[in-house]
C-alpha cells in the first residue's frame, strides 16, 4: 500500500493535470477507502478553484511614481548618478597617469627599499587610499551593470583622449627643441 505522502503527490499531479490514467484510477480507489486523503484532496481542489477564480490586479501606469512621491523619494536620473562616478574614475586615471609618467615612482621605490619606517608609513597611506577606493566602489554597487559599463567606456575614452593630448604635446615640444 502506498504511503500518504505518495498519495499527496498523486493528488498534486491530478490538480496540475499531469497524472496518468493508471495513477488516477489508483488515486480514486485509495480516496474511496481513506477519509484523511479524501479530505486533503477536497481541500486542495477547493484551493485550486479559489485561485482560479481570483481576478488579476494590475496597478495603474503611474503607481510607482505615486508611491515614491508619498514616501518622499525622488527618482534620480541616470546621469545624476553616473556623473560622480565618472568624475571619480577620471580623477583616479589622472593620478595613475601622473604616477606612471613621473620620477615619483623611482623615488618611492628606492625609499621603500632603504627604509623600514617609510614602508610602514607607506602602508598607512595605502590603507587610507584603500578606504577611498572602497567608498568609490560602494557607489558602483548602487548602479546597474549597464550604467557601470557606460561609465567605464566613458573613462576609457577620456583616458585615451588624455594620452593622445599628452603625446601631441610631447611631439610639439620635441619639434620645438629641434
Amino acid at each position: 500500500m502506498m504511503k500518504h505522502k505518495e498519495i499527496e503527490g498523486l493528488i498534486q499531479k491530478r490538480l496540475d493535470r499531469e497524472i496518468t490514467r493508471d495513477e488516477e484510477v489508483f488515486l480514486f480507489k485509495h480516496l474511496e477507502g481513506c477519509p484523511d486523503c479524501q479530505k486533503y484532496y477536497l481541500e486542495m481542489e477547493g484551493i485550486k478553484n479559489g485561485i482560479a477564480g481570483l481576478i488579476e490586479f494590475l496597478p495603474r501606469m503611474d503607481f510607482n511614481k505615486q508611491v515614491l512621491a508619498k514616501i518622499g523619494i525622488k527618482r534620480q536620473k541616470v546621469w545624476q548618478r553616473l556623473v560622480p562616478v565618472f568624475i571619480g574614475l577620471y580623477l583616479a586615471s589622472l593620478i595613475i597617469l601622473i604616477l606612471l609618467f613621473s620620477s615619483l615612482v623611482n623615488y618611492l621605490s628606492s625609499k621603500m627599499l632603504l627604509s623600514i619606517p617609510f614602508v610602514l608609513h607607506t602602508f598607512d597611506k595605502i590603507r587610507s587610499v584603500g578606504n577611498g577606493i572602497m567608498l568609490l566602489t560602494s557607489s558602483f554597487l548602487k548602479l546597474s551593470l549597464p550604467q557601470i559599463f557606460i561609465g567605464f567606456l566613458l573613462c576609457l575614452l577620456t583616458f585615451y583622449a588624455f594620452i593622445r593630448i599628452v603625446n601631441l604635446n610631447q611631439k610639439n615640444h620635441s619639434h620645438a627643441r629641434a
